[in-house]
C-alpha cells in the first residue's frame, strides 16, 4: 500500500500521501482537517539525533505558541526531491526509512512539494487550524538566497508570502559546523543586505522562532557522514542515531551496512 501511494505522488496523481506508525495509508485531509499541524522537513537516511532534538524542541515551541497541544498532528515529511537526492531511488531505500521513522512513533508525509510555499499551499488545502514548520538555519538561508528565484526580489516577496498568509509560522533549528564554532541561529544569520528588513520583520512579528534547548552535542551530527562511515564499516556512526535505529540498522542490513553473508557448507 505504501508503494502504490508513492506511485501516486511520484506520477503526480496526488501531491501528497501520509501513513502512520501502524503503516496504514490515509488521506492527508482525513489526517490534517482542523488540526493544528507541524512538519519536521528531512531525508531521514538515516533518522539522526539532530532530528530527535529538532522534533523535541520543535514540539516544545510550538505547543508553547499555541497554548495547548489539542487536536496536535506530527509529520516527518519527505520530498520526492529528497528522496531522489542521491540519484535514483530504490522501492527498498524509500521502504527503509519509512520503515525506521513508524518504528519511532512517526506519522510519515510524502509529497512532491520541494518549496516550502507549495508544502505550506498543500498542507492549507487540508484546512488545517495552524501550520507550523521545523527546519534548519541552512534551509532557512536558502529561501533568502536570490539565485534560487528568476526575478528575484519580486518572487523572494511572493514565496514569503504564500508562507505566512496561511496561519504558518516556522521554527528555526540552529547550526553549528563543527564543535568550538560559533553558533548560528536568528539573532546573527546573514541574509543579503537587501533584504535585511523582511528578514527582520519576519523575526519581530514570529513568523520566524528560534528554537531552544537544543543539545549541544549534537549540532554537528550530518546524516551524510553517518552514511559514509555506515558504508566503510566505521565505528562510532552508532552515537549519531537513537539506539533504535542503530538496531534496525544492524539486524536489517540497511543502508549498505556490511552484514555477514552465512557461508554455505
Amino acid at each position: 500500500n505504501r508503494l502504490l501511494a508513492l506511485q501516486l505522488v511520484k506520477k503526480n496523481f496526488t501531491d501528497g500521501t501520509i501513513f502512520g506508525a501502524n503503516k496504514e495509508v490515509h488521506q492527508p485531509k482525513d489526517v490534517l482537517y482542523k488540526k493544528n499541524v507541524l512538519c519536521l522537513r528531512g531525508r531521514f537516511r538515516p533518522v539522526t539525533k539532530v532530528n530527535e532534538d529538532m522534533l523535541k524542541c520543535g514540539l516544545e515551541s510550538y505547543r508553547k505558541e499555541l497554548g495547548n497541544d489539542d487536536d496536535l498532528v506530527v509529520l516527518s515529511e519527505i520530498t520526492l526531491n529528497n528522496l531522489t537526492g542521491d540519484g535514483d531511488f530504490a522501492n527498498k531505500d524509500f521502504l527503509d526509512r519509512a520503515d525506521i521513522l513508524c518504528s519511532l512513533g512517526h506519522t510519515v508525509m510524502v509529497s512532491n512539494c520541494h518549496k516550502h510555499d507549495v508544502l505550506i499551499n498543500y498542507l492549507a488545502r487540508c484546512k488545517p487550524k495552524h501550520i507550523g514548520i521545523i527546519l534548519g538555519i541552512p534551509n532557512l538561508l536558502e529561501l533568502f538566497n536570490e539565485k534560487y528565484y528568476k526575478h528575484s526580489f519580486g518572487e523572494i516577496m511572493r514565496s514569503f508570502g504564500e508562507i505566512f498568509m496561511r496561519n504558518a509560522k516556522m521554527f528555526v533549528y540552529p547550526f553549528q559546523r563543527e564543535k568550538g564554532s560559533e553558533i548560528i541561529t536568528l539573532g546573527n544569520a546573514e541574509v543579503p543586505n537587501n533584504l535585511k528588513y523582511l528578514f527582520k520583520h519576519l523575526k519581530e512579528n514570529r513568523y520566524l522562532v528560534d528554537l531552544d534547548g537544543y543539545d549541544k552535542n549534537v549540532l554537528q551530527i550530518l546524516s551524510t557522514k553517518v552514511i559514509q562511515m555506515i558504508k566503510a564499516g566505521e565505528v562510532g556512526w552508532e552515537e549519531m542515531v537513537p539506539d533504535t535505529v542503530a538496531d534496525i540498522i544492524k539486524e536489517k542490513c540497511l543502508f549498505d551496512y556490511p552484514c555477514e553473508v552465512p557461508s554455505e557448507k
